[in-house]
């Protein structure tokens, strides 16, 4: 589940990023040598200014209707903030995430 989490993380940090001219040719090789450390803002409010650009890449622009326009601008909740799951616990690996979203989604109990 951890490896899921960093794969779609990493997917989704590179996917609002574009390579600079600079690194033409390397590929994914300068995504390995940044670090969490050197991604991770712990004073970011949303998505896009706690996840930083990773070193040789920038921030595509994108239109303010877009889906990721959205998803950029995501509230989030402070760093090291704790996951509730679905019942209302805490979730128990602290590890798998570095950020959690800001969301209001009642307190409806649903039945599967």
């Amino acid at each position: 589940m951890k490896a899921f989490f960093y794969t779609f993380l990493s997917l989704f940090v590179l996917q609002a990023c574009a390579q600079d001219n600079d690194n033409q040719g390397q590929g994914l090789i300068a995504k390995s040598e940044t670090t969490q450390t050197d991604i991770i803002n712990k004073e970011g409010t949303t998505i896009s200014s706690r996840f930083k650009v990773p070193n040789g890449y920038t921030r595509t622009n994108i239109s303010s209707e877009s889906f990721a326009h959205y998803l950029r601008r995501l509230p989030l909740k402070p760093h090291n903030s704790v996951v509730l799951t679905y019942d209302g616990s805490i979730k128990k690996n602290y590890d798998v995430y570095d950020a959690v979203v800001e969301l209001k989604i009642g307190k409806k109990t649903i039945y599967l």
